[in-house]
């Protein structure tokens, strides 16, 4: 057996390094300082579909890399973001203090601030304008409704639907519906047309809030920011 100090030394160093790379390991497997912290995940409550949510999805991901959003419906894992109901609905739960109010951070400045609640809960991200849908064979132009207060005479009694499909069917002449489900109509090339009252158009507001159990509540909400950028806009106007 032979002593030498140099073999020692790098024996040492050796272990030393052995060391530092299990430390490093561990921060790469743990996503610490080199690979950074994991998505965290954000529920989003809605009905929309598919054509919607996968859209949405992939954007949300190059946008906010910090969120793993996950699409959940009613009855499932508590929502952090609610994208589902209209504005009288989100009032209720304004009430039953279920909305993480902020004020001034519901919506971007540039939104109409009638489309905003004052106390910061919500706001709407899309706006429906309701409309008559017409059975293009059953009403000609000579018949046709002008007016809301119109669809109260007796001819119309009971000849009113609340979806264009009993319209398409020739079930029923007229229908009280929102402008986009005549678009729909339309494009299937179905016979249902929109009319546009001379008293007015009516507007309906779908709101969207952050709940207040949320986990992660600045980064529920710049999910719900995401949703009044264009990108996000796009696929509803299509």
């Amino acid at each position: 057996m032979f002593s030498n100090p140099d073999y020692a030394q790098n024996m040492w160093a050796a272990k030393i390094s052995l060391k530092k790379a299990a430390v490093f390991a561990g921060f790469w497997a743990a996503g610490g300082l080199f690979g950074g912290c994991a998505p965290k995940p954000i529920r989003v409550l809605t009905t929309l579909g598919l054509n919607y949510t996968q859209e949405w999805g992939m954007l949300l991901k190059e946008s906010i890399p910090d969120a793993r959003v996950e699409w959940v419906t009613a009855g499932g894992p508590e929502p952090d973001v609610v994208l589902d109901g209209d504005w009288a609905e989100f009032e209720l739960n304004k009430k039953a203090g279920v909305w993480l109010c902020q004020p001034g951070q519901a919506a971007p400045p540039s939104v109409d601030p009638r489309w905003v609640d004052p106390d910061g809960c919500f706001a709407a991200y899309r706006i429906s304008v309701q409309v008559i849908a017409y059975d293009t064979r059953a009403v000609p132009p000579r018949e046709q409704p002008e007016r809301w207060k119109d669809l109260e005479k007796p001819r119309w009694k009971g000849r009113v639907a609340s979806s264009t499909g009993p319209v398409e069917s020739g079930q029923m002449p007229l229908a009280i519906v929102y402008l986009e489900e005549v678009l729909r109509a339309q494009y299937r090339q179905a016979p249902v047309r929109a009319l546009y009252p001379l008293d007015g158009l009516r507007a309906e507001g779908w709101p969207v809030a952050v709940t207040k159990n949320t986990k992660y509540p600045e980064l529920a909400g710049k999910v719900r920011m995401f949703f009044f950028k264009p990108a996000a806009q796009n696929p509803l106007v299509r």
